[in-house]
Formats: C-alpha cells, sequence, structure tokens
C-alpha cells in the first residue's frame, strides 16, 4: 500500500479552463504558493483532466505548462506533443521560434481571440473588447486587438471567408456520417473531396461500404464554431434591413 506520509504530504490544486483556455499564470502561481499546493491539475471545461505537473518554481515555468495544456486542449494532442515549436501567426506569416500563437474559438455568443493571457472578443453588436491584462502581456493584447478589428472588417463586413484559413489553422479531416456509418481520417489542409475518398478508402473497405465513398467531405474543425457565429450575425443583421 502506499505510505500514509506521502498522500497526506502531496497537494493538487485544479486549474479549470475558461473557454478553453487556461489563463492568468500569476494569480494561479501566487494561489499555489500561498496554498502549498504540490501538484496541479490542468481541467478542460468538461472536467477532464488534461495533465498533471508538479508545481514549479517560478511563474514563467508554469505559464510554459499552460501554454502546453492550451496545445493539448486545442489540438489533442499529448503532454510531450505539446511541447513542439508551433506555427506563428503574425505579420512575418509562419516560423518556429518561441512565440505567442493566435487562437480563435466562438463561446457564450462571442467569438474570443487569444494569444498569450491576452484575449479580445467580438459580441453580436460587432463590439470589440480586451480583457484586463498584466503589462508584460500589453503588447499582446495590442496583437489581439488588431486581430479582432481585422476579423470584424474582413469575416464580417467583408464578409471575406478564406480570411479565417489564412490566418488561423484549423484541423482538416475526411468525414464520412451516412446510413449510420461514421468514419474520419485526418487530412492535409490544403485536401480536396478526391483526396478524402482516397484516405477514407480503408476505412470504407473494412466496413465493405464503398457506396458511401460518394459521401465523402472535407471538415476543417476548431474554425466551424466562429463561421457558425458569423453566419448568425448575418442573419440577424438580414432580419434588420
Amino acid at each position: 500500500m502506499p505510505h500514509l506520509n506521502n498522500s497526506i504530504s502531496e497537494k493538487t490544486h485544479q486549474w479549470s479552463a475558461v473557454s478553453n483556455v487556461f489563463t492568468g499564470n500569476a494569480r494561479v502561481f501566487k494561489l499555489l504558493k500561498d496554498g502549498g499546493y504540490t501538484h496541479v491539475e490542468f481541467v478542460t471545461e468538461s472536467g477532464a483532466v488534461l495533465h498533471k505537473a508538479a508545481v514549479p518554481g517560478a511563474e514563467a515555468t508554469l505559464g510554459t505548462y499552460a501554454t502546453r495544456a492550451n496545445n493539448m486542449s486545442r489540438e489533442g494532442c499529448t503532454w510531450s506533443e505539446a511541447k513542439a515549436p508551433r506555427k506563428v501567426i503574425g505579420p512575418t506569416g509562419a516560423g518556429n521560434r518561441k512565440a505567442q500563437v493566435a487562437k480563435i474559438w466562438a463561446a457564450d455568443g462571442a467569438v474570443c481571440i487569444g494569444l498569450g493571457e491576452a484575449v479580445a472578443s467580438i459580441d453580436s453588436e460587432l463590439n470589440v473588447s480586451v480583457a484586463a491584462v498584466r503589462y508584460t502581456e500589453a503588447e499582446a493584447a495590442g496583437l489581439a486587438l488588431r486581430k479582432a478589428q481585422a476579423f470584424v472588417k474582413a469575416v464580417v463586413v467583408d464578409k471575406n471567408g478564406a480570411w479565417l484559413g489564412q490566418n488561423f489553422e484549423a484541423e482538416t479531416w475526411a468525414v464520412i456520417e451516412a446510413d449510420g456509418f461514421e468514419a474520419r481520417v485526418a487530412v492535409p489542409a490544403g485536401a480536396g473531396v478526391e483526396q478524402a475518398q482516397i484516405a477514407l478508402l480503408p476505412e470504407v473497405a473494412k466496413a465493405n461500404k464503398y457506396g458511401l465513398l460518394s459521401e465523402a467531405k472535407i471538415v476543417h474543425e476548431g474554425l466551424n464554431d466562429v463561421a457558425g457565429w458569423v453566419a448568425a450575425v448575418h442573419a440577424k443583421a438580414e432580419a434588420h434591413d
């Protein structure tokens, strides 16, 4: 049986994601230290534990952990995979360097764009706001705000649907959902229906459902909720015209 003292000495804090993002590193680090916690668990909004880690000695390290947990939540990858350098979204396009990656998601009737701890939100009336951040996050907050303003102009006002895919990454899947049969296979970002059919062929063959290949489609997950929010805003505007 486990040593009793070990059971007593371990104290774990559950850090819950808000709108699928772990933020507030400074607040959480102080809470961990003041509360005498030995470990921290990163918990999704659904209650799933993504990872458990020993409380680090520095706030910056905790911030790194939060970034990895955010990558896990967004990309469905492991803790080890989440450590790999991410594609940078910014003025220079993409590159591998230690930098913050812009994220976009729809939640609670708004679209949010996050950069590090900074989050800019756009409500259904197209009001753009940025939550208060520490001074060290001021530059990120400015970038998130400008990204949010660009989103409103390009996607909502100009109805440039391609802008989302050009500025934010989404997982691309080949999918069949028909006649009680479901299959999904990850494919490259630029894949078309023909590539989707090729990727799904092994799954279709196993089930002997070749006739369903014509139902193959490409799904870009991660941006679908945002596109749905945009569609709702457009519908609301048209209803008032």
